[in-house]
């Protein structure tokens, strides 16, 4: 096999870049699809849920009150990114503000439910992933939603 360490000059050396971003593609894709299926056994599971909003008080508003009404135990947000995408036909080139919560599953349905009430946006980003958690994180996240009326 040729030497891939040098720049990619020639033909040859451009396909062995390739080659070489191919396998590491299907060893991280492998890796990770274990890892992935291993859901379906997962014991501390909790929800991360990432969105945007297009205001630093919109988004401390959501935080504020998911944590305060035990929807999430922790809502993360980040510095100011540019989102460009297309809405209805037009292109959009805009500053949003990233989204990050934590959550228990068992409020998963009330918690989406009040995040569309607080939310701006006509279709918000919600993107839901499940993840297993340390169990002192877990029951952490648990505690910390429960829910006052149980």
């Amino acid at each position: 096999m040729p030497n891939c360490r040098r720049a990619a000059n020639t033909p040859r050396q451009r396909i062995c870049v390739r080659l070489n971003l191919v396998k590491i593609f299907k060893n991280f894709y492998f890796t990770s699809t274990l890892f992935w299926n291993k859901e379906l056994n997962m014991e501390n599971e909790i929800c991360l849920i990432f969105t945007t909003t297009n205001s630093r008080t919109k988004a401390e508003t959501i935080a504020e009150t998911l944590v305060s009404e035990k929807l999430a135990a922790c809502v993360q947000i980040g510095s100011e990114i540019k989102s460009v995408y297309v809405w209805e036909g037009k292109s959009y080139n805009e500053t949003e503000f990233p989204i990050t919560i934590k959550a228990s599953v068992s409020r998963l349905d009330e918690l989406k439910a009040r995040f569309a009430d607080l939310h701006n946006y006509e279709c918000p980003e919600w993107v839901c992933l499940k993840a297993e958690a340390s169990a002192g994180y877990f029951d952490w996240v648990e505690k910390s939603c429960k829910n006052p009326a149980l």
